[in-house]
């Protein structure tokens, strides 16, 4: 008995078998791999680099935008810190790094602070390299995590057991 093949609807590429035993399948229940279903509804977040569905809603949006590009990210000086979106579409054209012009009138600023200081701190604490970071959209437990509504726990060494978010909430304040 020869196999059927099945392929996605989007590219056209056939599904492997691990896709198969369960299957993506979109809105209207075309069948989808594996790759365009992640391009279609999630994102890697900047910050901790971990996918998250994209958001279907203004208000789901987040960004961060940094004390060193924060005069350079739009046409107007912004400060730096955490914004929400209220409003789509809230930027025209990202080329390059960041927003080219971000409507002020789409965002809201949640929490100002400088970002590379508290990842420069948390790095240290941490003992991690540091990477600095200009602006872009963070998934939603990060931006819980820099609002001060997500306990983040990870211990500095298995000796002490000191929690680092203890350490990350004081940076972070």
């Amino acid at each position: 008995m020869e196999k059927k093949l099945i392929e996605c609807f989007y590219c056209g590429k056939v599904l492997e078998d691990e896709e198969l035993e369960c299957p993506y399948t979109d809105d209207n229940d075309d069948i989808m791999c594996n790759d365009c279903y992640f391009d279609t509804y999630q994102d890697i977040c900047s910050l901790c680099n971990e996918s998250y569905y994209k958001p279907t809603k203004p208000e789901e949006t987040y960004f961060i935008i940094a004390k060193e590009v924060s005069n350079a990210v739009a046409s107007i000086d912004m400060i730096p810190g955490l914004y929400q979106c209220t409003d789509w579409p809230y930027f025209r054209a990202a080329i390059g790094f960041g927003f080219e012009e971000l409507f002020p009138n789409a965002v809201r600023l949640l929490r100002k602070f400088d970002i590379n200081k508290t990842l420069r701190e948390m790095a240290r604490v941490n003992r991690y390299d540091f990477d600095s970071f200009e602006a872009d959209e963070v998934c939603p437990q990060c931006a819980s995590k820099y609002l001060g509504k997500y306990q983040y726990v990870r211990y500095i060494d298995d000796f002490t057991r000191i929690h680092a978010n203890i350490n990350n909430r004081i940076i972070i304040k």
